[in-house]
């Protein structure tokens, strides 16, 4: 059940974050709240995914920075991913309106969107703020 929770409390920032990117750039005609409920949850099982991925993949390194570096990829490609879903199938289901779906933009967003909101929260979860050692849990 924390794994759910979980999802689901990293889904209302996603879904926030890809509000103010429509909300900046004017990407959608109109849209519901659903629409980003679809696509939070969509961003949160993708990032979810691709944080299990580099972790299967990769020795967990003691520099902060190298494990930054080796996990940016992972990062990139699951928000895009995620939000490239997320978005055409919230279209799919008439939540929100676009004539065309301009597919590498859309992933270029996710990808900034799903490395700026694993950087947030891999920075809270795994370092120590204020001394900066990394926890090897």
């Amino acid at each position: 059940m924390s794994r759910i929770a979980g999802i689901l409390f990293r889904a209302l920032p996603a879904g926030l974050a890809a509000l103010a990117f429509h909300g900046i750039f004017g990407l959608v005609h109109w849209f519901t709240f659903y629409a980003y409920l679809v696509i939070g949850i969509s961003l949160a099982l993708f990032s979810w995914g691709g944080e299990l991925l580099w972790r299967s993949l990769t020795d967990r390194p003691s520099n902060k920075w190298a494990a930054i570096m080796s996990a940016l990829p992972f990062w990139f490609f699951s928000g895009g991913c995620g939000y490239t879903t997320g978005m055409l199938l919230a279209k799919k289901l008439s939540f929100i309106g676009f004539y065309d779906i301009p597919v590498r933009p859309i992933f270029l967003v996710g990808g900034i969107i799903g490395c700026a909101l694993h950087a947030i929260f891999r920075t809270i979860r795994y370092w120590n703020i204020f001394g900066g050692a990394y926890d090897s849990r």
